[in-house]
């Protein structure tokens, strides 16, 4: 995938895809718009830090992706990406992004990545209930591996094509929109959200927004990349 320019002066973020062979393929174009088409003009500037509002100097990290870079906060650590797109450039980019992985119907319940550790990570702090929601549940994976045992879940991710068919197959709900924007039709015991607040453009509203979706008792669970970790010392700039 790459950008490429098209006759009419528009940038659009070309995406093929491969299955097997060369001579099936799938390929698209995503037009995207202005915000990320200029986003490797776009400097931070002296924007406040969004997780704790200090005036500091942000720090520049030995990290980047394409026309991203990272930058943390100096007073808190806090780090995100910069630019920082619009809500509607993060959903071009997330809609573009879940072609590249395997729908939920090419992966068995009985191994969806990390289901099982997080489980086991939560379940001494919770309240006891099996009310989920995933914040950001991408193609859906934890959403199927949870549903498979026992749980009750619901997903919210800005990418429209986020989690498709899993309504039909599991008669699971997911809201294919702004979590600021969705109602659940009930509270929730356990919110879920992996590696998304360092991709949030309001992290600290977008918490409060999943503290109100508790049920008494309930409890969010983040996973974040640690720029402090053994893998991004070992992996330097090349560190995802």
């Amino acid at each position: 995938q790459g950008f490429v320019w098209w006759p009419d002066g528009a940038r659009r973020l070309h995406v093929r895809a491969l299955a097997g062979d060369k001579d099936s393929s799938f390929a698209t174009s995503v037009s995207l718009d202005m915000e990320i088409r200029d986003m490797e003009l776009h400097e931070h500037g002296d924007a406040p830090c969004p997780w704790c509002g200090s005036p500091a100097p942000m720090v520049p990290e030995p990290l980047s992706r394409g026309p991203m870079s990272l930058l943390r906060c100096g007073t808190c650590g806090f780090g995100w990406p910069a630019p920082v797109p619009t809500h509607d450039s993060l959903r071009a980019i997330y809609e573009v992004q879940y072609w590249d992985q395997a729908p939920p119907e090419q992966t068995s319940p009985a191994d969806c990545g990390d289901t099982d550790f997080l489980i086991r990570k939560f379940e001494p702090y919770s309240n006891g209930g099996k009310r989920i929601l995933e914040v950001g549940c991408g193609q859906g994976a934890l959403l199927q591996g949870l549903h498979s045992r026992g749980f009750d879940v619901t997903g919210v991710d800005i990418a429209k094509n986020a989690a498709p068919n899993i309504e039909e197959r599991l008669g699971v709900t997911v809201h294919r929109q702004p979590m600021h924007t969705v109602e659940l039709a009930a509270p929730v015991d356990v919110v879920i959200a992996r590696h998304v607040v360092e991709h949030a453009l309001t992290p600290v509203e977008d918490l409060k927004w999943m503290r109100r979706q508790l049920n008494p008792g309930g409890i969010i669970m983040m996973v974040v990349p640690n720029t402090a970790s053994a893998a991004a010392s070992l992996f330097g700039a090349s560190w995802e």
